[in-house]
């Protein structure tokens, strides 16, 4: 009876020892212990979670998603600069309109923006006389400010060559001869021409010409007596 008790004893003393010692194999260890075990280098975890590097994986979906805002910025902001390039040709145009309106002759409207940084266009355009020059800077003037909302960012006075500054847009206005002698196109002559839609349209009525409403200058290349 003794020997079966003790058999017993052992089996009971046996089993409730391999269920209750390895108790720490299916408890969750505290948080310390955890941790402690990572900074003593346990390899019980996978590699990334020990360096805290984001799985490979998710790193190519990060980089593909800033790579897509990326593109996104980048088509935004050039979206912003054509419009904006089209609102100053925009105005340059209309500019050259006050002028054939005014009668000037040989109007050009050049884009030299990929060749200064100091303006986009210039208007340029003849004259044949001291008031005619007048009018036309007055009426650009009137018409940037009333239908573009620009003011000018200089003080014209009545000499053979006068310009109106609009920071992107710069108005050149002298008479044929000035013209001649600067020959600021040909200095510009890399730049390209912009088509002016009102000289287009008069040319197909007409059957051809354009580059002005007026004739030449009588008498030469400067001021005319008759104007």
């Amino acid at each position: 009876m003794q020997k079966s008790l003790g058999r017993g004893a052992a089996r009971y003393t046996s089993r409730h020892t391999a269920y209750t010692a390895p108790a720490a194999a299916w408890w969750p260890a505290p948080r310390t212990l955890r941790a402690g075990a990572l900074a003593a280098g346990s390899s019980s975890l996978p590699a990334a979670a020990l360096s805290g590097a984001a799985p490979a994986p998710r790193q190519q979906q990060l980089q593909r998603g800033q790579q897509r805002l990326s593109a996104a910025a980048a088509a935004a902001v050039e979206g912003v600069d054509d419009a904006i390039s089209e609102e100053v040709e925009a105005f340059a145009v209309a500019l050259a309109k006050v002028a054939d309106d005014t009668k000037a002759q040989d109007l050009v409207v050049l884009n030299v923006a990929p060749l200064v940084s100091w303006t986009s266009y210039f208007v340029m355009c003849s004259v044949v006389s001291k008031p005619q020059l007048l009018a036309v800077l007055a009426r650009m003037e009137k018409a940037a400010e009333e239908d573009w909302g620009r003011v000018k960012q200089n003080s014209p006075g009545s000499s053979p060559w006068e310009i109106l500054d609009y920071g992107d847009v710069v108005a050149h206005v002298f008479t044929p001869d000035q013209r001649d002698h600067y020959d600021i196109e040909s200095f510009y002559a890399a730049a390209e021409e912009v088509e002016l839609p009102f000289l287009e349209a008069r040319g197909a009525a007409d059957g051809g010409g354009g580059g002005g409403a007026a004739a030449a200058a009588p008498g030469g290349g400067g001021w005319s007596k008759e104007l």
